[in-house]
Order: C-alpha cells, then structure tokens, then sequence
C-alpha cells in the first residue's frame, strides 16, 4: 500500500488540533455558563455597606474600651476581716476617687464616702496617694484595726483631732460651736475648715460672721499661720464695710 504524502499527514494532524481546540472552546463556555456572575452593586448600596461596616466597628471599639474602663469591683464576703474606711474631704462635688487598682476596691464620689478593704489586701491600696489622704485625714480609719496596727500606719487618732460626720457636713452652720471644735482638730480638718468658710463667704451664707472669722483667724495664728488662714475673708469684710 503506497504511504500518504506529507501533505495529508500534515493536514490530518492539523483537522485533529483544531478538534481538540474546539472541544476545549466548548467546554470553557460551558464552565463560565454554569459558574455564577459575580454581584454588582450601585453606588447607593456600596456607601449603605461601608457605613454599616464603619458602625459596626465603632460599637465594637466602644464596648471594647467601656470593658477596659470599667472598674474591677471585689466581692467581700461577711466572714471576710476587713477595714472601714470614711472618706471625708474638702474637694469638689464632682471629684472621683479611685480605691485600690482601676477601683478595684470602689469609688468615691464628692466629698463623703465609706468603702471596705479587706484587710489582708492593706497593702493593694497603700499607694502614696492613699497614704497622703491618710496622713491629711481626709480618708479615715473608722473600725478593723488593732492599737498596733493604727500606730502602724499613722490612724491613732487623738480626741476631737477629726470632725464627725455632723461637723464636716455642717461646719460652717455649726455656728459659735466650731470655736469649741477648731482647735482640737487636727491641721488637715483645721484647712478643711478654712476652706469650706472661704468658699462660704463667697456664697454669701449667713452663718459666716465676723466675730466667729477673727476669732477662728486669731487660732489659726497659733498653729504658725502668720496672718491667720481667714485673713483674707477679714480684709473682704472690711472692704465691704467701707463701700458701704
């Protein structure tokens, strides 16, 4: 049998190429056919995705930090030992005060507070903060200390040193009686007292008088204020006096 020219081979070769070319063709075109278009969205609906994303991410960061910022409150059981402490101090209304790490113990509020401490965790809270609000008697150990333990840390406490709860809400309305109680006072609450009447003459009270000032002035020179701690409220009532 005479063998095919080159030529046949050739275009026989070619034809099953151009098959196979258009099997694959077919095939891809089926592919695409059956795999999904991909989604197109409008302008409106892309900006609705981005806000609800950006939303979504704010509300997670917030709640986020509020976690981080709130305080880690302590549980105290009834059987626990534990220390109480009054909070009283000449600060503003608004004024926060953190006890222990983060206020792990509490916060205070204002001027007065009572928190708790359990004893054994003493030394959480003993942070130079708290040992100058000690020392200035504005945080005051109230129960759950032994003698030792109030030498200790600077809370034995003499007689009248410290205004009860009445006189420190009530120091300026006290009247002639805070001139039996000044000075007893220790020089903490003696400034507490300067501070709250200075603050009350300013408000116009009725209750500061100029015979209790002076007289409160002539004490204070004693404790080595050179001009009395109420001597500017004497030269601001003799200014008034001599507008008048």
């Amino acid at each position: 049998m005479a063998r095919p020219k080159k030529s046949a081979v050739e275009t026989a070769k070619k034809e099953e190429v151009k098959k196979q070319e258009t099997v694959a063709t077919v095939e891809a075109e089926e592919v695409k056919a059956e795999s999904p278009a991909a989604p197109t969205f409008t302008e409106e609906q892309v900006k609705a995705m981005i806000a609800e994303a950006v939303a979504k991410a704010t509300a997670e960061a917030t709640a986020a930090l509020k976690a981080q910022q709130a305080p880690q409150i302590v549980q105290i059981t009834a059987d626990t030992e534990k220390v109480h402490f009054l909070w009283q101090a000449e600060v503003s209304p608004e004024n926060v005060y953190e006890i222990g790490p983060n206020g792990m113990y509490g916060r205070i509020v204002g001027k007065t507070g009572s928190f708790y401490v359990p004893k054994s965790d003493l030394s959480r809270v003993m942070d130079s903060m708290f040992r100058y609000c000690l020392e200035k008697r504005w945080i005051i150990a109230v129960d759950g200390l032994t003698d030792e333990e109030r030498e200790a840390y600077g809370v034995n406490y003499r007689e009248g040193e410290i205004l009860d709860k009445r006189g420190f809400a009530k120091m300026v309305e006290l009247g002639n009686d805070i001139l039996d109680i000044y000075p007893k006072l220790c020089a903490g609450h003696r400034e507490m007292v300067a501070k709250r009447y200075h603050e009350a003459y300013q408000e116009k009270s009725m209750y500061v008088t100029r015979e209790i000032v002076v007289a409160l002035n002539d004490m204070s020179k004693k404790f080595g204020s050179k001009d009395g701690d109420f001597a500017d409220i004497i030269d601001a009532m003799n200014a008034a006096d001599l507008n008048h």
